[in-house]
């Protein structure tokens, strides 16, 4: 299966370039969101430029060496592969305010582990969405910086929360891979109201660290509430 699996990801290499794909992104967005308000900051140059980077790195590798192509996927099976996450998740130079205007966190210093982990594996960040103030209300993606996101479905209604902005922007096809945090059901509602599916990771096997509107935990503690997951069709 694993094989198969990079197999997988070696035909998609030859497909499609990483800059083809964020370009699709960057489209796809520019025409929802308008309408749904779900991006709340971007860093679309600066992902243009890690995707021809990765294209870079692809056309080195010589096609004529399976092996060679094989290990690139094992290493980084993510490689060029965009993905957003929430406004309350940091992404190092974009806000993280967490939809609360006197937040001193304005700009993250630094990437979340989640999103280092992703960078790690080749996936390319391009923005952050909306959700609610500090991640605290379920019903709607509304808070006084962002303004409100609303439903693909039905512009009238609420996408849900607080991961309303990333599900919204999942439903629509804007990106292929989204990043949510989930206490009680912040992920899980939203993707319920776009009609997408969510899982809540258990707790400890993915870091919350730079993902807590209120602070990153002490060294050690596990949070049995929190936790990192992910939003798909």
């Amino acid at each position: 299966m694993k094989t198969t699996f990079l197999c997988f990801n070696v035909k998609i290499y030859t497909q499609i370039t990483a800059e083809q794909l964020v370009v699709a992104c960057l489209s796809r967005i520019s025409e929802i969101q308008p309408l749904l308000n779900c991006v709340a900051a971007h860093r679309f140059a600066a992902a243009l430029e890690d995707a021809r980077r990765v294209d870079r790195i692809i056309a080195s590798v010589s096609p004529t060496s399976p092996d060679a192509m094989l290990e690139l996927a094992k290493e980084t099976p993510l490689l060029g592969v965009p993905f957003s996450a929430e406004e309350g998740i940091r992404v190092h130079g974009l806000p993280h305010t967490c939809g609360v205007p006197s937040s001193p966190r304005s700009v993250a210093p630094s990437d979340s582990d989640a999103v280092r982990r992703l960078r790690e594996a080749g996936a390319i960040p391009l923005c952050v969405t909306n959700g609610s103030e500090l991640g605290l209300w379920w019903g709607e993606a509304s808070n006084a910086v962002y303004g409100t996101t609303r439903n693909p479905y039905d512009t009238r209604r609420s996408p849900g929360g607080s991961s309303g902005g990333e599900c919204a922007l999942q439903s629509c096809a804007g990106v292929p891979l989204s990043l949510c945090s989930d206490s009680m059901g912040s992920l899980r509602t939203s993707a319920h109201f776009c009609g997408l599916f969510a899982h809540k990771v258990s707790p400890g096997l993915v870091s919350v660290r730079g993902a807590r509107a209120l602070g990153d935990p002490s060294p050690g503690h596990v949070s049995q509430t929190q936790s990192i997951g992910t939003a798909s069709r």
